[in-house]
């Protein structure tokens, strides 16, 4: 089984949404994507950082990004 690591793209999406409470519809049209696609990306990213533990996985500049706005 592979394991799933969010891609930048993926993670500026979460932020959005999440950090940021941009619309999915917002970040579909933004990343010419559709907005289920949008929904199964956060869904993805949500459940990958539960499953991680602290610092796991990710660089530092990714912790900064996902820990600026969400609180």
């Amino acid at each position: 089984m592979r394991t799933y690591i969010p891609s930048p793209r993926d993670l500026e999406i979460y932020y959005a949404v999440k950090g940021q409470r941009s619309r999915q519809v917002e970040m579909a049209r933004k990343f010419e994507i559709s907005q289920p696609r949008v929904s199964a990306i956060v869904a993805s990213v949500s459940q990958w950082l539960v499953e991680q533990q602290p610092d796991d996985r990710l660089n530092l500049a990714q912790r900064l990004y996902l820990a600026a706005d969400i609180q």
